[in-house]
């Protein structure tokens, strides 16, 4: 941290502390496996598609999240896997999940 920390409008920043410089983010095979598992599922269930689709307009729509580019990226890329959730006492509702800690 203290070779890294520099001051930048009044605030300091420091590089992220990876355990390997530079860390491996290369998770492509893995994160195809599950979108294709995803959509196996939702396949299955088409009003869950409907709902899982509106859920990731929304996501766009509010800024929440931006279409990835469709040319291949340069450099280190870690691709953010996602999933449905549901909550027992909110039938009918879909929550779009982030998965941050996969392997």
């Amino acid at each position: 941290m203290n070779k890294t920390a520099t001051l930048v409008n009044s605030h300091y920043e420091i590089a992220l502390p990876w355990k390997n410089d530079p860390p491996g983010l290369d998770n492509k095979a893995i994160a195809e496996h599950r979108l294709k598992l995803l959509k196996k599922g939702l396949l299955k269930d088409l009003e869950l598609l409907t709902r899982y689709k509106e859920c990731i307009e929304d996501l766009l729509e509010k800024g929440y999240a931006k279409s990835a580019p469709t040319t291949n990226i340069e450099g280190k890329t870690w691709y953010l896997l996602h999933h449905a959730a549901f909550h027992p006492a909110k039938p009918g509702k879909v929550w779009v999940v982030s998965d941050c800690s996969a392997k």
